[in-house]
């Protein structure tokens, strides 16, 4: 009796039924991955039809104004801060200090002001030493000098 119940089934389900039941699922499998492939070309168009470059955020930075406040500060002839202050701000004397910003800006073009790709004039040397050694000083991150000096973290 099992022998015919095995022969029944398999006889209802035919040899060209399977074959039928294949080819179904390889289309629908093919036309699926057509499908997707069509979707992600559409992606890809639509990324390519955005614009890869974006124009930079340009930020305010008043150099002219830090630049006359870091004078008036501690470089002028009656200097807000007294050399005493001076020295517990920058860990040296202020003539050594003025020193080291002038054998910088001789030495490296860096340290040097020069008109950057805007046309604007760029930051001085003393406004760029200023935040190196006050960095070095206190152990500080660049973005903390960043309202005083009117200088981004990058700069």
């Amino acid at each position: 009796m099992s022998s015919s119940l095995s022969s029944t089934s398999f006889d209802s389900f035919g040899s060209e039924d399977y074959d039928d039941a294949i080819e179904s699922a390889v289309v629908c499998a093919i036309t699926l991955a057509m499908r997707v492939a069509q979707e992600e070309e559409e992606e890809e168009e639509e990324e390519e039809e955005r614009p890869r470059f974006t124009r930079r955020v340009v930020l305010v930075c008043r150099r002219a104004e830090a630049q006359e406040n870091l004078m008036r500060d501690y470089f002028a002839d009656q200097p807000t801060y007294t050399s005493r202050q001076f020295r517990q701000r920058f860990r040296m004397h202020k003539g050594l200090f003025l020193k080291i910003v002038g054998g910088m800006e001789r030495e490296y073009r860096y340290f040097q002001q020069r008109v950057n790709a805007a046309g604007k004039l760029g930051f001085t040397a003393l406004q760029k030493c200023t935040a190196a050694i006050r960095q070095l000083a206190y152990g500080a991150t660049s973005d903390l000098l960043d309202e005083y000096l009117q200088m981004a973290e990058r700069t």
